[in-house]
């Protein structure tokens, strides 16, 4: 497969996966899940020698280490910080009522 292709393949398996997929079984998951989805839509139009292809093709990138190391890394940080249901600030900058 070229690597453009691939790199398409990969964007498409990572959409949707965000903060709340914290580790390398969610992504994975994340990624497997859209690659059945994927599967699902072109099995209209492909024959059983194709789909079998593709099934390969879409397992062994949406399983692929490296490219769920990558998403990992790349995934923005989650913030803890505890609310001030009041003002919105953070506990930190909340006024101290002096």
């Amino acid at each position: 497969m070229p690597q453009h292709d691939r790199t398409n393949v990969n964007r498409y398996l990572n959409f949707g996966c965000d903060k709340e997929c914290t580790g390398t079984d969610s992504v994975r998951a994340h990624r497997q899940t859209r690659a059945l989805e994927l599967m699902k839509s072109v099995s209209r139009y492909v024959g059983k020698d194709e789909i079998i292809d593709i099934t390969t093709a879409l397992l062994t990138i949406s399983s692929d280490s490296k490219a769920i190391e990558t998403v990992i890394s790349n995934l923005p940080k989650r913030e803890h910080h505890d609310s001030n249901s009041n003002t919105g600030q953070t506990t930190v900058n909340a006024p101290t009522g002096k």
